[in-house]
């Protein structure tokens, strides 16, 4: 496993003092530093500022710096940045990892804080810390320059560190800003000292009311305790009055009543600043104390300072938060014969200074009856974390062959460093004095890790332990591309160790580890239940051994497998039998990976000597990912192998959709429980097979804030620095939704469930999905459908029913509709009742609401919202994906990048799913008995293929399921075809190899985009009219740096193509296209000719079409005899620099009029131009993010009386909008999360004067700051 939170990523620096100069260079400087100066100097406006909730881009000449490390930038005297006259200061980092401390301006709360950028800038780091400098104690960081997180989190400074290679300087003109409400419902309440109980006082004259301290450091104690209401604690105290000149502490009872600590310093102390926090629910006691300094020196009788009881204590209160010891014990759950069984391990990981918060050790001792230290058993840690160099090391000598003490001259002396257990034993000897006091309540201990490519001194796999490459300078080693290889023409070249020789280190180290821990005779021989022998072994990219290329000097040094069987054969020989020896991996549930793992077990089962006992499941999983199948195929090729499977690092990364705020929290924590309740099902009904054994499950941490997924980097199973909230309790030690999962599950709210309706033009259910509920009294089944027009339930009600019976259909899509059939209007059919429910509108490609309830005399049950409050909200209705489906006509096409004609009848594809993508495309598709033909036309301003990861390239994927099994992993006939601009291809699946394709890519003059034309050979199915295959069209989308930073598909929203057919679409093959019918009839009368022509139906929906002014999509076909008025929805301005632009209520287009109706998502996104927008009278939605960023957009007229939807962030960072007037007397139905966010509150929405209230509730949803007229 990677690297626990505690031990990020990260360079560890040491703190020196800060020196007496205007440029910071390689220094930390003590304190924080505040930023309140004259605005033309750069600083802030005004010395008290408030910042209101939203993103604020600010200058960085707000910030002040508070040191830096192998970094300069010039500062003022009050150390602000100084800016040159385009607003930038310079960065000079002298080497990679150089960091700036960065201190927040006056008025931003950091536990309000939940987004930091540093826009523009690349090869960065962004971290924030408590105490700058320490990378152990609430260090978050992502290495990219966004990093993202919970409010509520703690932080003093921000750090921005360079990633890029050598020195470097930097511009930085600003670091932008995302607040939310202060966190914990905190509020302010104030009291005077002399309402508070005086506890003690320590020398301190007083006298009328009057406090007068007659010596140095004299202590007045005042208690607090018994003024704040139940469940309320302070988090910080603000002395006022007079008698705010002093040094303050706060104590718990326990350090007051304890004589050697009274006069200690307490939980918190503060010399001379009349502020103090903390975070203890405990504390009782405010402390002020004198200074050194007397007010009179030459007076007799002097006095140092005092003050009046009068005085007021400004106090900060949050809800206080205990470990909650009256819920059940986690393990008392699992660890049952209704669990995994009685003997099953619960555990949990701890690393690092977790173990001194007492909350976290409380968890870890109430709920779990197992522990894995994160860190201090890995290699790095017993080497005392020598990392770059092996000179601060001691070493001594072993015999090669007994590994026997022996001196350096005997002739079989082995040089080996002297291992540093400090570490692990402070944590161990804390399980060890538990489990002395707690004999029935024992925690066992899980070793991790005897061999990992990772996390191991390269200096470790040299010849006498050679500091790897060192240059001229001694500088430690210098990486080139791979890794592991050194370059030797810039300096002494350290030499590898040979294979013998680190066989022998091998062998001494797992030796003296396991001795030392688990011999008779070990203090901890009875602590450890089994060890982790070797970690991540096995390559993410083939599935076969992870070699050198992948980072591992183990296999740069072997080029073979052996060193991971001989770790088996020596830890066999040297642990007790009692200790069970496992194998771990990440990724274990992908197909691929699967297969290189069984196989691995294999190998070592085969080896003599070996002993393997166990698979551990790394299990590091997303909210969506893996499939219970998928999860269930890899605990059963494993349990065929070896005698148990444990998972041994369970977290679950948070949905893009998560942001860290209290807005996503709730849906979030119910989807996350629900995909841990779903798992732990799935793991108690195979461990109760025969020949299957899951041994127990371990989660990868306790509470979120010190979860390693905080840290975002590029190991295995790690998160991208988005927020996370990834375990069973909350940053507040409270327990969870995922908590409940395991214990009680009917304590979740209702699951949301995923309901994909699927097209079909002729009205037919044969390629519907059906979905069952109900309980065993009710069952029903429906299947829905939709068209152009309409959307249709079909439903099978099981049973005999009364003619009262009814089954109801509600739906939403910004309003709430429902249609109900009674059980006398239904059909009777084999087994029950039928009901067919419609509801008539306009329906195309997106997402809605739905949800079905079936009542039967006094019984009445949903199918999503089981607590039956459909009447009164939409909340826990079902989501309905409205999804396409596809008839792929017959013809034949040659691959040359040219238009043959039989594309000209192929029916057009439309990809609508766009995540993030600043993309547009099409694809048509043809089949013939040898291949699938794809057309793919994509209009992209920026094409990039910089990556090594072939995925975040500019390219197109098409993925097949041939045999339309829908299966939660790859089957031989499923294939994933990647083709980029440039036509390099990449495959995913046992028969998706170059052979089987032929693709040509054309890119256009104006280099704005690219056509990939492709033969995909069928290899599994015979193709015949009437076939159905599964398939998934995806475009991904890079941007100049060659990011990935979006896709655009057809199907799927998930982005789980790649390991799960099951998330593909379905297409069906037919016959060859009919021609268009443009006959012309001639009629002679007389002299004169009449034509007539006859109507022609218009582009079919979701077809592409296009005016001088917007690119369009067909959502309703219209014909050109004007009978039928189709209607389109905008995607793109075609002029960029538009100042003003108008959206038509209606437009005619090859003939046909359409009306207006949607603006559809992203269509002016950040058109920095626009000033001013009219919206016809016919729009009915404004998509998400429609016009975000348009940062000059001042004006919004809206025409139209039917606009009902303003989609999520819809017009977010519009910070010039001041004026937006609303001409419907309807008022607005929905309005998405953050639809305003970063609008001013100058701006003004006019609506009439009758909604006015119904808007102002509306609106406030959507962030909207502003004034209602």
């Amino acid at each position: 496993m990677k690297k626990m939170y505690s031990k990020a990523l990260a360079v560890m620096c040491a703190v020196t003092m800060a020196l007496p100069s205007t440029v910071y260079t390689n220094v930390y400087a003590d304190g924080e530093v505040t930023n309140n100066q004259n605005p033309e100097e750069g600083g802030n406006e005004e010395a008290e500022v408030k910042y209101e909730n939203g993103t604020h881009e600010l200058s960085l000449g707000k910030f002040g710096v508070a040191g830096t490390h192998n970094a300069e930038i010039e500062v003022d005297e009050n150390k602000v940045p100084v800016l040159d006259d385009k607003g930038n200061a310079k960065i000079d980092f002298s080497a990679q990892y150089g960091q700036v401390y960065f201190s927040l301006p006056e008025g931003i709360d950091p536990k309000r804080v939940t987004n930091i950028e540093f826009p523009d800038l690349e090869s960065v780091a962004v971290k924030v810390q408590q105490t700058q400098g320490d990378d152990d104690n609430g260090c978050l960081v992502n290495y990219s320059n966004s990093l993202s997180f919970e409010e509520g989190t703690d932080f003093s400074v921000i750090v921005l560190m360079n990633m890029a290679e050598g020195a470097v300087s930097k511009n930085v003109g600003t670091i932008v800003i995302t607040l939310t409400d202060a966190p914990n419902d905190t509020r302010v309440v104030t009291y005077k000292l002399s309402e508070l109980n005086l506890a003690l006082n320590g020398g301190a004259k007083i006298e009328d009311n009057e406090v007068t301290f007659t010596n140095s450091y004299q202590s007045v104690f005042f208690d607090f305790s018994s003024i704040f209401e139940d469940g309320m604690a302070p988090i910080k105290i603000d002395i006022k009055g007079d008698a705010n000149t002093f040094n303050y502490k706060v104590m718990t009872e326990e350090q007051f009543e304890d004589e050697s600590e009274r006069w200690g310093n307490g939980l918190a102390v503060s010399y001379g600043n009349p502020t103090i926090e903390f975070d203890d629910a405990s504390a009782k006691y405010l402390i002020v104390m004198s200074g050194d300094t007397p007010d009179d020196p030459e007076a007799e009788n002097k006095t140092y300072g005092s003050f009046a009881m009068n005085s007021e204590v400004e106090f900060t209160l949050a809800p206080s938060y205990g470990v909650q010891m009256d819920i059940p014990d986690l393990r008392s759950v699992v660890a049952t014969e209704e669990g995994l069984g009685e003997d099953a391990y619960v555990g949990c990981a701890v690393t690092g200074t977790e173990t001194a918060d007492e909350k976290v050790m409380q968890l870890a001792t109430k709920h779990f009856n197992a522990v894995t230290l994160g860190n201090e058993l890995k290699l790095d840690c017993m080497l005392g974390y020598n990392n770059a160099s092996s000179k601060d090391v001691e070493f001594t000598y072993v015999n090669k062959n007994t590994f026997k003490a022996c001196d350096e001259g005997d002739e079989n002396a082995m040089k080996v460093p002297v291992l540093n257990y400090k570490n692990a034993e402070e944590r161990l000897d804390m399980f060890l004095k538990w489990n002395e006091e707690n004999p029935d309540k024992q925690i066992k201990v899980r070793g991790h890790v005897l061999v990992w490519h990772s996390q191991a001194p390269g200096w470790f796999f040299k010849k006498d332990y050679a500091g790897l490459f060192q240059d001229n300078t001694g500088a430690p080693e210098l990486k080139t591309s791979d890794g592991v290889t050194e370059d030797k023409e810039n300096g002494t070249y350290a030499e590898d160790a040979t294979k013998e020789e680190m066989d022998r280190r091998q062998e001494w180290y797992i030796k003296t580890m396991l001795e030392h821990f688990t011999a008779p005779g070990s203090k901890y021989e009875n602590l450890f239940y089994g060890w982790d022998v070797v970690n991540e072994a096995v390559s993410d990219n083939s599935g076969t051994y992870r070699n050198a290329a992948e980072g591992s000097r183990w296999w740069n040094i072997y080029k073979d497998q052996s060193f991971i069987t001989n770790a088996f054969v020596y830890a066999n020989k040297y642990a007790p039998k009692s200790l069970k020896l496992y194998y771990n991996d990440y990724n274990e549930t992908v197909a691929t990976k699967v297969k290189g793992i069984v196989k691995l077990l294999e190998d070592v089962k085969a080896t003599k000597g070996a002993r393997i006992d166990g698979c551990g499941m790394q299990a590091h999983y997303g909210i969506d990912n893996p499939t219970m199948g998928q999860v269930e195929a890899a605990v059963r090729a494993y349990s065929a192998v070896v005698d148990e499977v444990m998972l041994t690092e369970l977290d679950v990364k948070a949905s893009s959709e998560y942001d860290g705020t209290k807005a996503t929290r709730v849906a979030e924590y119910t989807k996350q429980a629900y995909f841990y309740k779903n798992l732990y099902d799935t793991l108690v009904k195979l461990d109760k097979e025969e020949g299957i054994n899951v041994s127990g499950i371990v989660v990868w941490g306790t509470v979120d804030k010190y979860s390693w997924l905080n840290d975002s980097n590029n190991v295995g199973g790690a998160a991208n620095g988005g927020a996370q909230c990834p375990l069973l309790f909350d940053s507040n030690y409270q327990a969870k939704p995922a908590y409940w999962a395991f214990v009680d599950a009917d304590k979740l709210e209702p699951y949301i469930q995923n309901v994909f309706v699927v097209e079909s033009a002729d009205g037919s259910f044969d390629n519907a999905n059906t979905y069952s509920f109900g309980n065993d009294k009710v069952i029903c089944e429906f299947s829905p459908i939709w068209d152009a027009k309409k959307l249709t339930v079909k439903a099978l009600v099981k049973g005999k029913l009364a003619d009262t019976d009814k089954v109801t259909l509600y739906y939403f899509d910004g309003e709430t509709k429902k249609v109900e059939v009674a059980a006398k209007d239904m059909k009777a059919v084999e087994g029950g009742y039928e009901a067919v429910l419609t509801l008539d509108g306009a329906y195309a490609v997106g997402e809605a609401k739905l949800d079905v309830v079936v009542s039967v005399g006094e019984d009445k049950v949903a199918f999503n919202d089981v607590k039956l409050t459909q009447e009164e909200s939409d909340q826990y209705y079902a989501n309905a994906n409205f999804r396409p489906f596809a008839e792929i006509t017959k013809g034949t096409v040659k691959i040359d990048g040219e238009v043959d004609d039989a594309w000209k009848d192929a029916v057009s594809v439309p990809l609508t799913i766009n995540l993030g993508a600043n993309v547009t495309a099409e694809a048509k598709l043809l089949w013939d008995e040898d291949n699938l033909y794809v057309k793919a036309d994509v209009v992209d301003p920026v094409l990039n293929k910089d990556s090594n990861d072939a995925y975040q390239q500019d390219s197109v994927e098409v993925f097949i399921d041939e045999n339309n099994h829908k299966s939660d992993s790859y089957e031989e006939d499923d294939k994933q075809y990647r083709i980029n601009y440039e036509n390099t291809q990449s495959f995913n699946g046992d028969k998706c190899v170059a052979d089987n394709v032929k693709s040509f890519a054309v890119v256009p003059k104006d280099g704005k985009g690219y056509s990939i034309e492709a033969a995909f050979k069928w290899t599994d199915i015979k193709a015949a009219e009437g076939s159905l295959i599964g398939l998934e069209l995806q475009v991904n989308d890079a941007d100049e740096s060659g990011k990935r930073i979006g896709t655009l598909s057809w199907y799927d929203k998930s982005g789980m193509g790649w390991s799960a057919p099951s998330v593909f679409g379905t297409a069906k093959l037919v016959g060859e296209a009919k021609k268009a019918d443009n006959k012309v009839d001639e009629k002679k009368t007389d002299s004169k000719t009449t034509v007539e022509t006859k109507s022609v139906d218009g582009p079919k929906v979701g077809t592409k079409v296009e005016d001088k002014k917007f690119n369009y999509v067909v959502t309703k076909a219209g014909t050109t005899d004007g009978k039928t008025v189709g209607e389109v929805a905008v995607v793109a301005s075609k002029n960029k620099k538009a100042k003003a632009v108008t959206v038509s209520a209606s437009v005619t287009i090859d003939g046909v009029k359409y009306n207006v109706t949607e603006i559809k998502a992203k269509a002016f996104y950040a058109n920095k131009k626009l000033t001013k927008v009219t919206i016809g009278k016919n729009v009915k939605k404004i998509g998400s993010k429609a016009f975000a960023k348009c940062t000059s957009l001042k004006t919004v007229i809206v025409k139209s009386k039917k606009l009902r939807t303003i989609g999520k962030s819809a017009f977010a960072g519009d910070k010039k909008l001041r004026s937006f007037k609303m001409k419907s007397n309807k008022k607005l139905k929905s309005v998405g999360k953050k639809a305003f966010k970063g609008v001013s509150k100058k701006c003004k929405f006019y609506v009439p004067k009758k909604l006015k209230k119904a808007y102002k509730k509306t609106l406030k949803k959507g962030g909207f700051k502003g004034k209602i007229k």
